[in-house]
């Protein structure tokens, strides 16, 4: 008999429940054993007894710091864009290249290779990446003959599915299953929602979803998702994220591709959210291209954002037309006051920006020029000719007057 009803509910999920049907089985069966009905009927009444189970873990401080001691670190999918375990979104405009640098981001998780775009990677393992916007032929014409890794496992509708038309979270869990994958792109989750008649709650249900198998399973998670038409001149910001801002409240990191105003196949990458490392700094431009025969981005270097906005005001182009303002001659003339003791890279190059009423990257240039090797000299403000060093690298780098050796003998 215990077999046989562990057989018939083996798939209730909730004890209680398992042995309330345990119990009316016995009592319907003919030859129930009384002593099997009572046993199984006392310890209903002792689940049933049981205060029900809350929605919240109640833990003190120190315990939650133990906790987190005992889970994984925080490993780089595609730098810090996306981490495992997390969930990022990637957004951007139509025809932007979303799917194309998507595409590039699961050959990266999934073989060998240790970074792209300069982003490094310290996965190697089977990535499921669901592909609701390209045909076959589509996906060939891009990427035929790319050494895919088998570890890269694409997923899209079955046309010969009774619902074809729907896709949930409950799908996702069993293809997982399914694949042993851990990692999930999904491309995208706007065109999903118009799927159904549910939209933006069916998208919210995912997100959810994906963020208790985050909690659970350690399983990370790459979300594509469209921006509407944003005006020329704009800076991303979550509030470009379409269908629902809300999406972004499950995200652990929220960065957009975006086309540059200095080329038709520049783009830049910019991260407006990160949970749990500072976003970004600035811009990672790159170039859209054929490589081998493949397409693909290029890294053109760091940015910022303004450098690649259309200009829309005057007060823009007489931006531009003040770059001339930041000579050699006047920089150097500024820096003996302003590095009367060494300076952080962005705190100097601010200062002088605003002086000069330019960018920051215009100065930033300027700096390079008078920091290279026998680029430029100043006098401090105790009459000795230095040189001016820029010490580290990034955004630790420091630039400081160095005295020039035998100069003043």
């Amino acid at each position: 008999m215990p077999a046989l009803l562990l057989k018939t509910n083996g798939q209730l999920d909730h004890v209680g429940g398992m042995t309330s049907c345990m119990v009316n089985a016995a009592e319907e069966h003919e030859a129930a054993n009384p002593a099997l009905l009572s046993s199984l009927q006392k310890h209903a009444a002792e689940l049933a007894a049981l205060p029900p189970t809350s929605p919240t873990r109640i833990r003190t401080a120190a315990e939650r710091l133990t906790e987190a001691a005992t889970l994984p670190p925080l490993v780089p999918l595609f730098g810090t864009l996306w981490e495992t375990p997390g969930i990022a979104i990637l957004a951007g405009d139509t025809g932007v290249g979303k799917s194309i640098l998507a595409v590039h981001v699961a050959h990266l998780v999934s073989s060998p290779t240790p970074e792209l775009l300069g982003l490094p990677s310290e996965a190697m393992e089977s990535v499921l990446y669901y592909d609701f916007e390209l045909t076959d032929r589509q996906f060939a014409k891009r990427f035929d003959g790319f050494p895919f890794s088998e570890r890269f496992i694409i997923g899209d509708t079955n046309p010969v599915a009774e619902d074809a038309g729907v896709f949930t979270f409950e799908h996702i869990v069993a293809d997982l299953h399914r694949t042993g994958a851990r990692l999930v792109i999904l491309d995208n989750i706007t065109a999903l929602a118009m799927k159904t008649t549910a939209d933006a709650d069916v998208s919210m249900g995912i997100m959810r979803g994906l963020k208790r198998l985050q909690n659970d399973l350690g399983v990370s998670s790459l979300i594509l998702a469209h921006t509407p038409k944003i005006m020329p001149g704009i800076p991303l910001s979550l509030n470009h994220l379409a269908g629902s801002k809300h999406l972004s409240n499950f995200a652990d990191s929220v960065f957009f591709i975006s086309k540059s105003a200095q080329g038709p196949h520049v783009r830049y990458l910019k991260q407006v959210k990160n949970r749990t490392n500072e976003e970004m700094p600035g811009v990672l431009v790159c170039e859209l291209g054929v490589a081998a025969g493949h397409l693909g981005f290029t890294l053109v270097g760091p940015g910022e954002e303004g450098d690649h906005l259309a200009a829309q005001s005057e007060e823009r182009v007489g931006k531009a037309r003040k770059e001339s303002r930041a000579p050699l001659k006047s920089v150097l003339e500024e820096l003996p006051s302003l590095l009367a003791t060494p300076q952080p890279a962005g705190k100097l190059e601010a200062a002088l920006a605003n002086l000069f009423e330019c960018s920051a990257r215009t100065i930033r240039d300027r700096l390079k020029e008078i920091s290279a090797s026998g680029g430029a000299y100043v006098t401090n403000q105790d009459d000795v000719l230095c040189s001016v060093e820029q010490v580290g690298d990034g955004r630790e780098s420091r630039y400081c007057l160095r005295p020039v050796t035998g100069a003043n003998e």
